[in-house]
């Protein structure tokens, strides 16, 4: 498997999770539970509210480790893809990537993957 082959392999798994993910964000509570959380109001600027409300309240949420987030360029995605790649040998990705545990990686490992970067929060962590 070349290295380009496994680029796109990555890539494609984490598109459908990363979309999701710039919409909202996700927490990772202490017991290592994760769950993406998003806004379900129709306008723009209920949503960022509705969105900032909830981020909030997670971190006043002592249950609550992380918060992990991303920008919505395709760069961060690129950069996440690049950083999974280097922080994995070929086997061990091509085994995550068939038996589809690539997503519990990155939220077991969330500190190998995403910097600590606040947005609202101390426990704010994102794709660097």
């Amino acid at each position: 498997m070349n290295s380009d082959n496994l680029y796109d392999m990555v890539y494609e798994n984490l598109n459908k999770w990363w979309q999701k993910l710039v919409v909202g964000f996700i927490i990772i509570d202490k017991k290592g539970k994760y769950k993406l959380v998003n806004s379900k109001m129709k306008t723009f600027n209920a949503q960022i509210n509705d969105t900032k409300k909830k981020w909030l309240k997670h971190d006043a949420d002592d249950k609550i480790e992380a918060i992990l987030w991303t920008a919505q360029s395709r760069d961060s995605l690129d950069r996440l893809v690049k950083k999974i790649i280097k922080k994995n040998t070929k086997s061990n990705l091509t085994k995550l990537l068939k038996q589809k545990k690539l997503i519990d990686e990155l939220m077991n490992n969330y500190k190998k993957y995403f910097k600590k970067y606040r947005l609202f929060t101390n426990k704010d962590y994102t794709i660097v």
